[in-house]
Formats: C-alpha cells, sequence, structure tokens
C-alpha cells in the first residue's frame, strides 16, 4: 500500500505525543509551585507533551480561559445548562424551613441546649401574650390624683349636651356601679373650672348664678367623676360638649 502524505494532524500528533519518560500527573503538580525540582525542569522544556500537558493544568488551576476560546466555553456551558435536568435527573427542592434546618451554621448556632432553652421560653412568652389579647379585657387601675380609676368604668352624660335652645337648669347622668358620691365640673373649653359640686344622687341642678354665665354662642364642658365609700373613684365620664344657642330653633 502506498504511503499516505501526512498531514498536519499527525505532524501535531508526532510532535505532541507522550514519550515513554513523560512524566505522571503528581509529577507536573509539582512544576506548578515556586520551588520546582530542577530535573523535572529540564525534563519540560525538552519535552513538547509534558510543556503542553503543565499549560493545560495551569490554566485549570487558574481558573482562566484563554480568549480564543471563550466563545466555546460559554456555548457548551449553555448547552449544559439546557440539558441539565436530563444529564442530572429532576429534583425537587425541599422546602426553605427543612434547609434551614439543615444548614451547618444553622446546625451550630441555634442547636444547642442553650439556644432550646431560649426557643421554649419565646413560645411561652408568646402564648401568654396572645392569651391576654384574646382573653377578657382586664380592669387595670391607672392614678388620677392619688385615686384609682377603673378604665372600663365610664359614666354618660346624659345632658346637657349639644346645641341647647336655652341655658340648662340641671345635669344629668347615669348611675355607677360601688358609687356612693358623685362630683360634676363645668369647665371652659380650655378646662378653666367653671363650678363644681358634689351630690350622692345621679343629677343635680345648676345655681341660678352659673347659669347666669351661661351665655349664647359660649361652649363648654360637663364631666362627671363616681366616688366609692372609700374616696376611691370608681368611673369617669368623657368631657362632654354643649353650647346655649338662641338660634337652634325657630320662634
Amino acid at each position: 500500500m502506498p504511503n499516505q502524505p501526512r498531514t498536519e494532524h499527525d505532524v501535531f500528533y508526532e510532535a505532541l505525543k507522550p514519550g515513554g519518560d513523560c512524566l505522571p500527573e503528581s509529577d507536573l503538580e509539582t512544576l506548578l509551585g515556586e520551588f520546582a525540582p530542577e530535573d523535572l525542569v529540564r525534563h519540560i522544556e525538552n519535552c513538547p507533551h509534558c510543556r503542553t500537558e503543565l499549560n493545560m493544568l495551569r490554566s485549570f488551576h487558574s481558573n482562566e480561559i484563554p480568549a480564543g476560546d471563550t466563545a466555546a466555553v460559554r456555548a457548551i456551558a449553555e448547552r449544559l445548562h439546557a440539558n441539565s435536568a436530563e444529564i442530572f435527573g429532576r429534583t425537587v427542592a425541599p422546602p426553605w424551613w427543612k434547609r434551614l434546618f439543615t444548614t451547618p451554621w444553622f446546625t451550630k448556632a441555634w442547636l444547642g441546649p442553650a439556644a432550646w432553652t431560649a426557643a421554649a421560653l419565646l413560645v411561652v412568652a408568646g402564648a401568654a401574650i396572645q392569651w391576654r389579647h384574646t382573653g377578657a379585657p382586664s380592669l387595670n387601675p391607672v392614678t388620677d390624683a392619688g385615686r384609682e380609676v377603673l378604665r372600663s368604668s365610664t359614666i354618660a352624660v346624659l345632658a346637657p349636651a349639644g346645641d341647647l335652645r336655652e341655658a340648662p337648669l340641671e345635669v344629668r347622668w347615669e348611675s355607677a356601679p360601688a358609687a356612693t358620691r358623685y362630683q360634676v365640673r363645668l369647665l371652659e373649653v380650655d378646662h378653666t373650672e367653671l363650678w363644681k359640686a358634689e351630690v350622692s344622687d345621679t343629677h343635680t341642678a345648676i345655681p341660678p348664678e352659673v347659669r347666669a354665665r351661661i351665655v349664647p354662642a359660649k361652649t363648654l364642658l360637663c364631666e362627671v367623676s363616681a366616688f366609692d365609700s372609700a374616696g376611691r373613684k370608681v368611673a369617669q365620664s368623657e368631657a362632654v360638649r354643649f353650647r346655649f344657642s338662641q338660634n337652634v330653633y325657630p320662634h
């Protein structure tokens, strides 16, 4: 059979094929360090195959892609990504809470005995807060001039309230449980006291001299406080606005 002409591929193969004394990969890796054995360095200088293998090994360790290979590497990476489900099989990611509990830093930092104790205390505290919010409202006392007031106990002022045709003759309000006496006050809008009285009933007349000070178009406030036999404030009304307005009703 006549000799075939040697191609460029054959020339490169002959030049780069390994010889009998070529270095194993473990010896090539020693040449990556700063202090390489002299005999290995001399071999690399005279062996094209080992020199090529060393250059490829350096590229691998440096994670650098030659400029001429960038497009090819990108195309291969895109094909692998597109077919990753077929290559590696489809896997369902675990829930986020399961991934959290299997994360090494979480296990190390949070799953110790002290952490479990702290977590248990937080759960108990949260349950107690929830019970307080969903349970019956508590009657929390607040201090007013040295006396306790129950927030849930309020008094509704029945009269006077709103716009009035004439100056009011009396103040009327609802009774409060456990109350033995009531304090009635008429105030200016800036809470300056105009008149005050204490009675045991749920209404009281306004003195004529006070009625004379209730002039038309002037807004005033009325409030009532309830006290028990020990002198403790047990209920309080809101400051109810009223105004003597002669133009409310036509004559």
